[in-house]
Order: C-alpha cells, then sequence, then structure tokens
C-alpha cells in the first residue's frame, strides 16, 4: 500500500558501507534517476546537492524536485561534468516521476528523464525510462528503492590535438572526433536516511554500461 514517506532513523551503517564498498565509473551527466516514489503532498519541494563519481566521468551539482500532484512530481538539475582529456562542461537533466495507483507493499512509480551536455570539444544527449520501486522496511530505518529501465545516450565528439610521445621524443596528432548511440539496460539501486529533521543523506548506484555510484545530501 502507498504512503506517505515516514522520517527514519537508524539503520545507517548498510547504506555507508554500501558508499564506501567499490570505487565505480559514472553515469555522467545528472543525478542518478533514482529516488523514493510515496505519494507527496502538492507544497513538497526537495533540493539534492550531490556527486556521481566514476573512473573517467563525473558529474557534481544540484537538483530541485517539486510536486504538481501527489501523484506526479518534475525534477531539474544543473551541474559541472568533468571528463577524462577533456575541459569542464555545464550538464542539465530534466525530468518527471509518476506515482502509479497499485495496492502492493510497495511504493511503485514511473521515471523518465531528459539530460545533455554542449562543449567545445564533445555534445551528448539522451534519456532514461525506469520503473521505481520503494519499500519502507522499518519504523526507524533506512528508506530503499530501486529502479530498471533503459538508457538512450547519443555523443557526438570533434577532432582533437593530443600531446604523445614517439621514440621518446614529444610530439601531437589529431585524434579523429567519432558520433556514437547506443542504448543500454538500467539498473539502480539506493538507500535513504534522515540525519536532522528534513536533512538526509543518500547513496546510489547504478549499472548501464558500467558501474555508477551517486552521493549527496537531500533537504526536504
Amino acid at each position: 500500500m502507498m504512503t506517505k514517506t515516514r522520517w527514519f532513523k537508524g539503520a545507517a551503517a548498510g547504506g555507508l558501507l554500501l558508499a564506501s564498498s567499490a570505487i565505480v565509473n559514472a553515469q555522467g551527466i545528472g543525478l542518478l534517476p533514482t529516488e523514493t516514489a510515496e505519494l507527496r503532498s502538492n507544497e513538497w519541494v526537495d533540493i539534492t546537492a550531490g556527486a556521481v563519481v566514476g573512473e573517467h566521468q563525473q558529474f557534481y551539482g544540484a537538483r530541485d524536485t517539486f510536486n504538481i500532484m501527489p501523484e506526479f512530481r518534475l525534477f531539474a538539475d544543473l551541474g559541472m561534468v568533468n571528463r577524462a582529456d577533456y575541459d569542464a562542461d555545464i550538464g542539465a537533466q530534466i525530468g518527471a516521476l509518476y506515482v502509479l495507483p497499485l495496492d502492493t507493499e510497495f511504493d511503485n512509480a514511473i521515471r523518465t528523464s531528459l539530460f545533455g551536455s554542449t562543449g567545445d570539444l564533445i555534445q551528448e544527449i539522451g534519456g532514461t525510462l525506469s520503473w521505481i520501486v520503494s519499500y519502507q522496511p522499518l519504523e526507524n530505518g533506512v528508506i530503499f528503492y530501486g529502479g530498471l529501465g533503459l538508457e538512450l545516450d547519443s555523443q557526438d565528439s570533434k577532432d582533437r590535438t593530443i600531446d604523445v610521445t614517439v621514440s621518446g621524443v614529444p610530439s601531437t596528432q589529431i585524434e579523429p572526433g567519432i558520433q556514437k548511440t547506443r542504448v543500454y539496460p538500467l539498473i539502480n539501486i539506493g538507500a535513504l536516511m534522515p540525519i536532522i529533521e528534513h536533512v538526509n543523506v543518500f547513496t546510489e548506484f547504478a549499472y548501464t554500461d558500467d558501474w555508477w555510484i551517486g552521493v549527496g545530501l537531500r533537504v526536504r
């Protein structure tokens, strides 16, 4: 049965253990596309600050989530994308979540998003579509949530000059740009726990073509 999210205390060890258990590759643009799926009052607003960190790409930014109706909410991300061997770019993501009217022990929702970044050497756009489930097992425990869906990613990079060493002699060469569009399965899991009133910390993992981790602070 769908219920309004309760404030939870304790059970922090599991989420913190997940946060420290691996260093993984990042989703890239925007915060990770998973969250709790409960009904909310119309005036409910979330402000989230977080990071998606990986081996070759990171995103650092903020998200504003606000309710239009108890079962429908919108969100928008804005932040900085860091890619290995490229300059930092501005990245953004927008999307929506609709809570499904299912009479189950879990809260269920459909979530979709569009993301993109534009830089001097690389441009990237894409989107996600996921089924989200969240569960509140204990009165004083963490909220667990996860999702399953698809991610579409289109990347267009331009020719660039890179430094190389040939027979011990520094030189430069032209690396040709590429254009690629790919569709990946998208799997997410996460945990949200309160630390003080209205303030929560979260840890999230995702898998598309690689592993990703997100961490941050949420005020609601």
